[in-house]
């Protein structure tokens, strides 16, 4: 078996799909093997394990390099096999071989990486960010960024971001960025913003928002704010202009106010 294939757990158990609790290695003694009975399927009957981790990654996972024996069926960055034991946990310094990064700095220009705890990234070209925890991310060229929990993400030029729970997003020139939950944003040059659940949103320059649910936006300078609620939390300084979508037709309103 010279490629090397690899398991990711949450707290020594199965979470895609699902729930066995996996012998651990002690020390340089490998865990226990684990057998599968019936006829194996790749994402049903068997023991799926993987050469691509990231694929598979979330926020406070584990990873383990595997052995396994007996009948396999590859797929789509998978394979189940019949037989297979946990040989060691890997490490940070591993982790980063694989684009997982829980520690240090790091730049990528291309392929799918996962940043969390003190991680920082700077990402540009086509890479894709997946951020958790406490992760600083910095987004540049057509970079995408995925972040979650109370990461941090700064992006410039035409770079993607989707955020939730509380993540800070800062975001520049054409930038789209898209909130949920209770994000905050700031926003800058031509950025769009669209936003809903309980995120605020401060726009300047040219930025476009489309704001849902109980979205609160502060619009300064020639921003434009979408609104698609009765209610909404707008507050419009200097040319900001507020259209109020809920009503037909639109209202619109501009320059220090509030509705």
């Amino acid at each position: 078996m010279s490629e090397k294939y690899y398991k990711v757990l949450m707290n020594g158990k199965s979470f895609h799909g699902g729930s066995l609790e996996w012998s651990l290695p002690k020390g340089d003694k490998p865990g226990k093997w684990h057998e599968a009975k019936g006829v194996l399927s790749l994402c049903g009957n068997g023991l799926h394990i993987t050469k691509t981790p990231i694929v598979w990654w979330e926020d406070e996972a584990e990873c383990f390099e595997v052995e396994w024996a007996g009948e396999k069926i590859d797929g789509d960055n998978m394979a189940v096999v019949r037989k297979c034991r946990l040989v060691r946990m890997l490490t940070d310094e591993d982790l980063c071989k694989l684009g997982i990064f829980r520690s240090g700095s790091h730049e990528v220009k291309s392929g799918t990486v996962a940043a969390s705890g003190s991680a920082i990234v700077r990402a540009s070209d086509s890479a894709i960010v997946k951020a958790y925890g406490s992760a600083i991310v910095k987004a540049y060229g057509s970079a995408i960024v995925k972040a979650y929990g109370s990461a941090s993400v700064m992006a410039y030029s035409s770079a993607i971001v989707r955020a939730y729970d509380s993540v800070s997003v800062t975001a520049h020139d054409f930038t789209i960025v898209r909130a949920y939950d209770f994000v905050s944003v700031t926003a800058y040059g031509f950025a769009s913003v669209i936003a809903s659940g309980s995120v605020t949103v401060r726009a300047y320059d040219s930025t476009i928002v489309r704001a849902y649910g109980s979205t609160s936006v502060r619009a300064r300078s020639h921003s434009t704010v979408n609104t698609y609620l009765a209610e909404p939390n707008v507050e419009t300084e200097g040319h900001a202009v507020h259209i109020d979508r809920s009503v037909l037709p639109p209202v619109i309103r501009t320059g220090w106010t509030k509705s």
